[in-house]
């Protein structure tokens, strides 16, 4: 069985295929994972200056091949992670181009156990985290984003976030709540 999730980032059109777990929110329904919380403040206002607002989520656990496709090219998009690997577990992307870990620090998983993960780049096109979280960012004009996984986990989730091409403050993208947004989701399954 092949699983695809379609949404729309920013009014562009958005197509995952791949794996996709059973623990994948779509709706705005279920737990906020990308919530900042008074202990940790999460990694990924830093980047995007903005979290966001949906509880949208594409989970993911199984080994194997992942593509999202955008129908038009966006510049800069960038990828929100929660949760890749476990505490004794990495768990590696392996993508198609160079994916740079803009930030990591805590996560929800991480703030319930009270441990900090990891996540970081191994070679220009990898990355690897233990029960990591952080934001990835994709450089320039992007189609469409492949990444391979390697072990299998319980879940580990993304969504997607495209800054504005004009906004650069200190070095950080900045996400403008008028002009940017997180990915919306809608889950299908189909029969391969």
């Amino acid at each position: 069985m092949s699983s695809y999730v379609d949404g729309t980032l920013n009014g562009v059109g958005v197509h995952y295929s791949g794996q996709v777990a059973a623990s994948t929110q779509v709706g705005n329904t279920g737990i906020q994972y990308w919530t900042e919380y008074a202990t940790h403040p999460l990694p990924y206002t830093p980047v995007t200056g903005t979290l966001p607002t949906r509880t949208d989520i594409v989970t993911l656990s199984d080994v194997g091949s992942h593509t999202i496709t955008f129908a038009t090219p966006v510049w800069d998009p960038v990828m929100l992670i929660c949760s890749l690997g476990a505490p004794q577990q990495a768990v590696t992307y392996s993508f198609d181009q160079t994916a740079t870990v803009l930030n990591s620090g805590w996560s929800y998983w991480n703030q319930v156990t009270g441990q900090l993960g990891s996540l970081g780049n191994s070679g220009t096109q990898v990355v690897v985290g233990q029960e990591g979280a952080g934001v990835i960012g994709f450089s320039g004009w992007v189609s469409s984003i492949t990444w391979t996984t390697d072990v299998p986990e319980y879940w580990h989730g993304i969504t997607l976030a495209v800054p504005e091409p004009t906004t650069m403050i200190a070095g950080a993208l900045l996400l403008l709540p008028f002009g940017a947004s997180t990915l919306r989701i809608l889950r299908k399954n189909r029969t391969a």
